[in-house]
């Protein structure tokens, strides 16, 4: 029906290994694209996935669940989702991420409360250029989140942070954390945590 964003994902890539999106272009839906659900056990994996110049917008949840290993993006384009939310990229707290990349990407025009990128469990992440966007300040929208028991090998450079409540959170023992050369503009906290 009209108005309703019904499909639970877009891709679904459990097992899938070496693949390329370019230009792909996701909206009004929840999910856009899943590398494994909350309940797929550790013998499944999905491995080198890039998406190159990939937008999406209008989702209901997030551009990308669950990037479990060896997940790149290139120049990709994250537009908020419905009702404003910052849907872009997560995972969920039984899975892990290992060499998570994003290269000159861009998370944009977030109104309602949320992260960007709200990840945890994580080694190896890096963001290398590009910008993490609000709309405006006070509505609790931040850029980065990364959470979970423990991380390592995180690397955020060359970013432009603007109208966020905070530009990066970390809130879990982390080492190895490279956090330089990055921008802010109308950001209430730049850096939180330990």
């Amino acid at each position: 029906p009209a108005g309703l964003l019904t499909a639970s994902r877009v891709w679904y890539l459990r097992n899938c290994v070496d693949i390329t999106f370019d230009q792909c272009y996701v909206a009004h839906c929840v999910n856009g694209w899943v590398g494994l659900d909350d309940s797929d056990g550790s013998q499944y994996e999905t491995n080198v996935i890039r998406m190159i110049n990939c937008t999406s917008i209008q989702l209901a949840g997030h551009a990308v669940v669950n990037p479990y290993v060896g997940w790149s993006m290139f120049a990709c384009n994250f537009e908020l989702g419905a009702g404003g939310i910052p849907s872009g990229i997560t995972n969920t707290a039984s899975k892990s991420i290992t060499n998570l990349c994003l290269y000159a990407c861009d998370f944009a025009d977030a109104s309602a409360a949320g992260a960007w990128i709200d990840i945890g469990n994580v080694f190896n992440f890096s963001m290398i250029g590009g910008a993490i966007l609000g709309l405006s300040l006070g509505n609790s929208i931040y850029g980065i989140k990364i959470g979970g028991a423990y991380n390592a090998g995180i690397n955020i450079q060359g970013v432009h942070f603007g109208a966020l409540d905070s530009g990066i959170v970390i809130s879990a023992t982390s080492n190895a954390v490279l956090i330089e050369g990055n921008t802010t503009r109308q950001v209430i906290a730049s850096l939180l945590g330990e």
